[in-house]
C-alpha cells in the first residue's frame, strides 16, 4: 500500500491526512507531555521547576512568584549546575517507590483541587482514530491515564503495555484493535525517571520499540525529546524507514535535541497552535475524505426492511412499552466461524454500556419521570468493573454461548427501560450476528423529534461500534456490520391481550415533519447499509436521512423545516437529502 510522502509545494497536513486515510493502521503516534498540557497535567519542565521552588521553600526561600528563569537561575547560584529532571528526582528520592509517592500529586489531582484531569480534544480525536482503525499503535512517554479514559469513552478495546510481563503476555501489534505502549510507566505502578532508567530499555521494550519503528509511520506529538536518551536513540536507529515521520511543534518551538532526531530522521515538520488544533484538524480532514468517497460510492438507505417490532412481548419485558424504538445492526456470518461468548465479553459488553451515551440518554428521560432508567439510588457494581453498573443480565434472556442479553431498568409499564442482545446465528450454513437496542419508553409526554433522534443515534452508536467490538474476539475474521435499522412502534395492546389506545402520533411529535397527507401508520422503520470504518458522524448522518426517508414514506411531504433543524443541532454539514448522501 502505498504512503504519500511531502514534496516541494504540498501542504504537509494535506500529504499526511491522505497517507493516513489511504494507508489504514499504517501509522503509529508518540505522544510527550505536551498532549496533555492543554489538560492541566504539567510537563516534565513545569515539574522540575516546582520540585525547585520545593527545594527552596524548605529551605526558608520562597519562589512561589519568582519566573521561571528566576527559579532556575536560583538553583544554579545555589548548587553550581543547571537543574535536570532525572538528576533532581534521583537526589530528591533514591528508590522507584519514592519518587512515585513524590510525583503522583502531578498526575492524580484530587477533588479538592478541581477533580481527576479529563482527557482534552486531543485525546479524544485521537480515540476515535483508534476507533475506526486509522491508529493501531501508540507510545507514549506519559504518566497520566487521560489517553486510556479517552479510548474507554470511544469503547476502544486497547492492551496497555506497561511493564515486561505486559510485553510478554501481549497480544502481536499486528491483530490487536489497539496497543498503547507506556514507555516510561504509570504514576499508578512503575515510573522511569532517573538518568539510568532513561539511558537505555530493557531487551523486550527495546525489541518492541523497534518493530514499532519498523513496521510503521510515526507521528510525533508533543514530546520534547529531552531526557529521554533511550527513546532518542532508538528512533534515530532505526534502519528500515519504510513509511514517512511527521513531527508536530508548537508555534515553531523545538529542543535542540529534538531538531537532532528531526534533522537525523529527515522528518516532515508540522507546525501547530496545540495538540488539540493539530489533531481535531486531522481528524475534520480525514472525515472530509470519507464523506467525499461516500457521497460517491453509495445510497446509505434502503428500502426493505425485516427486523420490525410486533405485538409480542421479548424476553426481559412483561408489558409491552408504549413507545418501542429498535435499532438492529447485522454482521454476515455462520456460526462455525464464530467464537463462543465467553466472561469475557461479557465484562465488555458491560463496559462499554455502563460508559455509552446510551446509557446516558436512557437516564436523561427516565428523570423526566423523576426516576432514573437504572431505577435505583445506587446501583450495584459488577465484580472487576471500576464504575456503578446499572447493566444488568436479563432475567431470562436465554444466556448461553451464543447469546448476551442485558436491561437497564425494570418495568415498562411506566419510565424507561432497555434491552440489549448479542446473538450468534443459527446452526447451519446461512445467517448473520444480530445485535439489538429495544428500547421500552412509558412517558407522559411524547417525544419531541429532537430526543427520537437522539435515541436512534446513541442505539446506532452502541449496535454498529460499541457492541461489535466489545465482542471482537467472538466474530468471524474480517467480520464487521453492513446493514442496520432503526424503527419506532407503538402498539395497541400491551402484549399480554389487553387493548389500549396508543398512537405513534402521541409518542412521537411528528407533526414537525409536515401536515399529513394519509394516515400515520403506527410503526416506522428504516433499513440503511453500513460503510465502514463508521463513526458517530456516520450515524447522525444515517439517522437524519432516515427520518427524512421514514416521513416521506408516511405521507409527511414537507420535512425540509425539521430535517434543517435536526443537522444544525448534530452538527451535520448543510440540510437536506443532497448533503446527507441519500438518493431518492
Amino acid at each position: 500500500m502505498s504512503v504519500l510522502t511531502p514534496t516541494g509545494g504540498i501542504d504537509p497536513r494535506i500529504a499526511l491526512a491522505t497517507s493516513v486515510y489511504a494507508a489504514r493502521g499504517v501509522y503509529s503516534l508518540l505522544l510527550g507531555s505536551g498532549i496533555s498540557t492543554e489538560a492541566g497535567v504539567p510537563t516534565g519542565w513545569a515539574i522540575l521547576l516546582d520540585l525547585v521552588r520545593m527545594i527552596a521553600r524548605a529551605g526558608g526561600v520562597d519562589l512561589v512568584d519568582t519566573s521561571d528563569e528566576a527559579t532556575e537561575r536560583w538553583f544554579v547560584d545555589h548548587y553550581g549546575v543547571d537543574p535536570r529532571y532525572d538528576d533532581l528526582l534521583a537526589r530528591l528520592a533514591g528508590t522507584d517507590l519514592a519518587r512515585r509517592d513524590l510525583l503522583r500529586r502531578y498526575f492524580d489531582r484530587a477533588p479538592a483541587d478541581g477533580g481527576p484531569y479529563q482527557p482534552t480534544e486531543a485525546h479524544r480525536v485521537i480515540a476515535t482514530m483508534c476507533a475506526t482503525g486509522r491508529i493501531r499503535v501508540i507510545l507514549t512517554t506519559n504518566f497520566d491515564d487521560l489517553l486510556e479514559r479517552a479510548l474507554a469513552e470511544a469503547a476502544v478495546i486497547a492492551q496497555i503495555i506497561v511493564s515486561g510481563d505486559d510485553i510478554r503476555g501481549m497480544t502481536p501489534l499486528q491483530h490487536a484493535q489497539t496497543t498503547l505502549i507506556k514507555l516510561h510507566g504509570d504514576y499508578r505502578g512503575t515510573m522511569m525517571n532517573t538518568a539510568d532508567e532513561l539511558g537505555t530499555y530493557p531487551a523486550g521494550l527495546h525489541q518492541l520499540v523497534a518493530e514499532v519503528l519498523d513496521r510503521y509511520g510515526l507521528i510525533v506529538a508533543g514530546w520534547s525529546a529531552q531526557w529521554d536518551m533511550a527513546l532518542c536513540s532508538e528512533v534515530k536507529g532505526s534502519t528500515n524507514r519504510r513509511y514517512p515521520v511527521y513531527w508536530l511543534t508548537y508555534r515553531g518551538h523545538t529542543t535542540k535535541i529534538a531538531r537532532e532526531v528531526i534533522d537525523f530522521r529527515q522528518a516532515t515538520v508540522i507546525d501547530s497552535r496545540g495538540a488539540s488544533e493539530f489533531f481535531t484538524d486531522l481528524g475534520e480532514r480525514l472525515e472530509r475524505l470519507e464523506n467525499s468517497v461516500r457521497r460517491r460510492t453509495q445510497s446509505p438507505l434502503l428500502w426493505h426492511h425485516r427486523e420490525s417490532p410486533r405485538d409480542h412481548l421479548i424476553d426481559g419485558w412483561q408489558v409491552t412499552p408504549l413507545l418501542w424504538m429498535r435499532t438492529v445492526a447485522i454482521v454476515p456470518a455462520i456460526l462455525d466461524a464464530c467464537a463462543p461468548i465467553t466472561p469475557i465479553e461479557r465484562t465488555a459488553l458491560v463496559r462499554a454500556l455502563n460508559a455509552s451515551d446510551l446509557t446516558a440518554c436512557l437516564n436523561a428521560l427516565g428523570r423526566r419521570e423523576g426516576r432514573s432508567a437504572a431505577a435505583v439510588q445506587d446501583p450495584p457494581t459488577v465484580p472487576g468493573l471500576d464504575s456503578l453498573a446499572p447493566w444488568e443480565v436479563t432475567p431470562d434472556g436465554r444466556q448461553s454461548d451464543k447469546q448476551a442479553s442485558y436491561r437497564l431498568g425494570d418495568e415498562t409499564t411506566s419510565g424507561v427501560s432497555c434491552l440489549v442482545r448479542v446473538q450468534l446465528p443459527d446452526l447451519g450454513h446461512g445467517g448473520s450476528v444480530m445485535f439489538t437496542v429495544d428500547a421500552g419508553i412509558s412517558l407522559s409526554e411524547p417525544l419531541t423529534l429532537r430526543d427520537a433522534a437522539e435515541m436512534w443515534i446513541n442505539s446506532l452508536v452502541a449496535c454498529v461500534i460499541l457492541l461489535p467490538t466489545a465482542v471482537m474476539a467472538v466474530l468471524p475474521a474480517g467480520g464487521l456490520v453492513t446493514d442496520a435499522e432503526i424503527h419506532a412502534y407503538a402498539s395497541g395492546t400491551d402484549g399480554n391481550q389487553r387493548r389500549r389506545p396508543n398512537r405513534l402520533e402521541g409518542r412521537i411529535e411528528l407533526d414537525t415533519l409536515g401536515r399529513a397527507t394519509k394516515e400515520v401508520s403506527d410503526s416506522i422503520g428504516v433499513a440503511m447499509r453500513i460503510v465502514q470504518p463508521f463513526t458517530a458522524a456516520d450515524a447522525r448522518r444515517l439517522v437524519i436521512s432516515g427520518i427524512e426517508r421514514m416521513a416521506l414514506n408516511q405521507g409527511l411531504l414537507d420535512p425540509g423545516a425539521a430535517i434543517s433543524a435536526l443537522t444544525k443541532e448534530f452538527g451535520v454539514s448543510g440540510t437536506g437529502s443532497e448533503s446527507l448522501g441519500v438518493q431518492q
